[in-house]
This record gives C-alpha cells, structure tokens and sequence, in this order.
C-alpha cells in the first residue's frame, strides 16, 4: 500500500466538501500491473485500473465495478520513463475529475449533483510500485517505497535444494546464496517518509550542487537521491 494523500490532509479535504450540502466526494484508489504474454517472450500487458471506495468492500472489486484507466502491451518491461509516458494522459484525466463538475446521478433518483474525485492511494506490487514512484528497485538500495531507510545489511541465506537425481544412479546436492536487502528499525528512530515536499527537496539539492560544479561518484549520487530517481507525474498533482 502506498498513500498518495496523507490522512489528515484527506480528513481536512472531506469535511470542507461536506459544509456543501450539494457537492459528492468520490475517492479511488489504483492498481498497476503487468503480466507476461508469453513464456518465451519479454512482451508482457500492463493494466492500469481504479475502484471507487465509497462502493462497499463486498462489491467494490467486482468486473462490472472495476474501472479500466489503460491497457499497454509491451515488447518488454517498461522503464520508469515509459512508465510516466503511459500514465501522462490518466494523470491529465484525473486532474480534470478533481475539479467539480456536474453529473446526474441515477442513485440520488437522477439529481443534478457536482462531484469531485480524487485518487487517494495506490496498491501496487513493488516491482510496479518502484516505476509509478520512480524509485529505486525494491532490492536495491533506498529501496522501501515507504521510507527513505537505506538496508542496514545484506543478509547471505544459504538454503540447501532438495536432491535431484542427474541419472538413474548419481545424485546431488546444491547450495544456492541468495541475498535480500532489510530495513530493521528502533521504537525511537526517526524515520523520514516519502513525500512529494521530500522529492522537490532532494532535487533541488541535487541540482544546486550540479549547478555551482560539484562533482558526485555514483555512490554519492545515489547516497544523495534516497531512492528518488527520475520526475514521476504525481508530485505534481497530488501535493
């Protein structure tokens, strides 16, 4: 799960629309994912789709309640640039929907109602999730799509396979190492949450040194990014 709007801000936002009588608040949240064509191609679908929270749990993600922002096919996983280029146009319709418009609505016996909507969230899985943020890979570094948490140590986990025959008669045994990034913390850590206020400040910091001639490493650089990468189009929508 990861919360475009922060709570506080959306209670705030719902409580000045509901002084008017005559306005509707609809929230949506989304979803972005890919799946694989094929097994021996990289070409895969990607799936944009949205469900409006104010439909009931039990009904919300049924087929007919669904609503399909885009379909992509791919000749292979996009990058995180294409990834902003297919949701350039969603991104536009949903700035449109948060102004109030004028709609007819069939379940308030066909009044005339101004409704606005708003895209609260977005549930992704984090392979997804790290292009719509533009962040870094769930397994690399700064990368908790969350947080700003550099993993604290890489784990070596040895986990023996279970025997495979090679032949009729020989056997054998493998080990494989695999290693995972985590991000354990204290009760009294400060952590520093991701933001849009915190990817301007990032940038900007990044730029001015850029800008006034100092040179970075690729470490340094990515020590200074914290896992913000390239412009993703939700900071300038959802602030």
């Amino acid at each position: 799960m990861s919360d475009i709007y922060d709570g506080d801000v959306y209670r705030s936002m719902l409580t000045q629309i509901q002084l008017n009588k005559t306005n509707l608040l609809l929230t949506l949240m989304m979803n972005v994912d890919g799946v694989a064509i094929g097994n021996n191609t990289e070409e895969s679908l990607w799936i944009i789709t949205f469900t409006l929270n104010e439909i009931k749990r039990s009904e919300r993600f049924r087929t007919h309640n669904v609503i399909i922002g885009g379909v992509c096919s791919c000749y292979k996983k996009p990058n995180r640039k294409l990834m902003q280029f297919l949701l350039k146009p969603i991104v536009e319709q949903l700035k449109q929907l948060q102004e109030r418009h004028l709609f007819q609505v069939k379940a308030c016996n066909n009044e005339f109602k101004l409704i606005q909507m708003y895209l609260i969230g977005a549930c992704n899985d984090k392979p997804a999730n790290s292009l719509v943020q533009t962040i870094a890979e769930p397994i690399g570094k700064y990368g908790c799509s969350r947080c700003e948490l550099p993993d604290i140590h890489s784990n070596a986990n040895e986990t023996p396979l279970q025997e495979k025959p090679t032949s009729s008669t020989e056997k054998k045994t493998r080990k494989e190492t695999h290693k995972i990034r985590v991000f354990p913390i204290n009760e009294d850590d400060n952590i520093q949450m991701r933001s849009t206020a915190r990817y301007h400040q990032i940038h900007n910091q990044i730029s001015t040194l850029k800008l006034h001639g100092h040179r970075m490493s690729e470490e340094e650089e990515i020590n200074l990014r914290l896992g913000y990468l390239v412009y993703t189009l939700f900071t300038t929508v959802f602030l």
